[in-house]
C-alpha cells in the first residue's frame, strides 16, 4: 500500500521539498512560517517613521531613513513620555486579558508550550508578555479603545 503525499500548502509538503534539496513553492512556504508563528496572524510592518522601522533599520544593516532617526532621537530624547505610554500600554494590556480571560488562557497556554522544556520563572514572564502582544492584536479595536482611555488618565492626572 502506497503512503499518500501530503498536498502543496502544508509544512509536511514544505519538507518534502527540502528532503529533495528543492526550492519550496509558496504555498508551502506560506504553511511553514504559519507553524514557526505558531498560527499567530503575521505582524504588520511598522512604516518608516517609528522607532520598529528604525530598529527594522539596523537589523538589516542599513542606514536608517531620516524620519526614523527623527522616531528614534524623540524616543531617547522624549524618554518620559515613552515611558507614560509604555505604563497605559501596559494597563490596558492587562485590563484587555481581564476583559476576555479565555482568549488570554489559550494564548498564554500556547507560549508556554513555545517555551518549553524551559519552566522556570523568567520563562514564563516572556510566555506572558507575548500572550498580552498577542492579545492586543487578537482585539485591536479594544484594545485602541483602552489605550486612549489610559491615555486620557495619564494626563488628567497629571
Amino acid at each position: 500500500m502506497t503512503r499518500q503525499l501530503k498536498p502543496c500548502g502544508t509544512v509536511a509538503a514544505y519538507q518534502r521539498h527540502i528532503n529533495r534539496r528543492e526550492t519550496p513553492c509558496d504555498p508551502c512556504r506560506a504553511a511553514r512560517a504559519d507553524y514557526v508563528r505558531g498560527g499567530r496572524p503575521a505582524r504588520l510592518l511598522q512604516p518608516c517613521g517609528t522607532r520598529a522601522a528604525y530598529v527594522r533599520h539596523l537589523r538589516h544593516g542599513e542606514q536608517p531613513c531620516d524620519d526614523c532617526l527623527d522616531a528614534n532621537a524623540a524616543r531617547v530624547v522624549g524618554d518620559e513620555s515613552f515611558r507614560v505610554y509604555q505604563r497605559c500600554r501596559q494597563r490596558a494590556q492587562r485590563e484587555l486579558a481581564r476583559r476576555y480571560p479565555e482568549a488570554f488562557a489559550h494564548l498564554y497556554a500556547l507560549q508556554c508550550r513555545q517555551e518549553l522544556p524551559r519552566t522556570d520563572s523568567a520563562a514564563k514572564a516572556r510566555a506572558r508578555g507575548r500572550a498580552l502582544s498577542d492579545i492586543t492584536h487578537r482585539y485591536p479595536e479594544a484594545f485602541a479603545t483602552l489605550l486612549a482611555e489610559e491615555l486620557a488618565k495619564e494626563t488628567t492626572d497629571e
